[in-house]
């Protein structure tokens, strides 16, 4: 993806964001259906406070807010306009929490453990744009007994996330963002477990997003432990 298409899908994320989240930017849309472009010089971030229902919901409104933007195909001045609206709706519903669900299909993976499958898709509904599609095309989450991310020969080279089947619930998100991070960051390639730097680099990664908890702390190795040791 080219610099000015990532920063001008940073732009709609942000303004849409401010709209719907009522912060007093208004959402102009002109005749041809383009989305006003006001100055904006960073990507606001979500608010780590916001509940997983309010994240469901703005999503939601985001992804109807470009929809209604969709007119007849034969209004559109050139098919490259009919286009860029179109990516538009699948980029906003790839946010949604149908989006999400649709595209990793956790089920099967993690026994039916409707509450981990939620931990997992609250998480990624909070990542941002890339690392989200990263997660949905390269990374299958499995239930276990304890976390590691790894590649796995047998599916198709994608990276497998092993979850505990039950993770504390004020860290559950911050725990599956981190093992997220090794997997964006490549970590533990050809060895079991990661050094002390990737874990360091997982947990400011994990941070970094907006996430708190466990996952973005690490803790330091007891005495007379091998910093090169497994210990996530």
């Amino acid at each position: 993806m080219s610099d000015d298409r990532r920063q001008e899908r940073l732009r709609h994320a942000r303004r849409f964001m401010r709209t719907l989240t009522g912060e007093g930017e208004s959402l102009i849309i002109t005749q041809t259906g383009e989305v006003s472009e006001p100055q904006l010089d960073h990507l606001e971030r979500i608010a780590p406070s916001m509940s997983y229902r309010a994240l469901i919901e703005l999503r939601e409104r985001e992804y109807d807010a470009i929809r209604r933007q969709r007119r007849e195909r034969w209004d559109y001045h050139s098919i490259e306009e009919w286009r860029r609206q179109t990516q538009r709706e699948h980029e906003a519903y790839t946010r949604t929490l149908g989006g999400i669900a649709s595209s990793l299909d956790l089920g099967y993976f993690v026994g039916g453990n409707e509450t981990l499958a939620h931990v997992i898709y609250e998480t990624i509904m909070r990542l941002p744009d890339e690392v989200r599609a990263f997660v949905c095309a390269q990374v299958v989450f499995f239930s276990s007994g304890w976390g590691q991310a790894f590649r796995g020969m047998d599916l198709s080279d994608r990276w497998v996330i092993l979850l505990a089947h039950k993770l504390p619930e004020a860290d559950a998100t911050s725990i599956v963002a981190h093992q997220i991070a090794h997997a964006w960051r490549g970590h533990g390639e050809g060895t079991y477990g990661y050094t002390a730097d990737e874990e360091r680099e997982a947990c400011a990664t994990a941070k970094a997003w907006g996430f708190t908890g466990s996952g973005t702390v690490l803790d330091p190795p007891p005495d007379g432990l091998d910093e090169m040791m497994h210990i996530s």
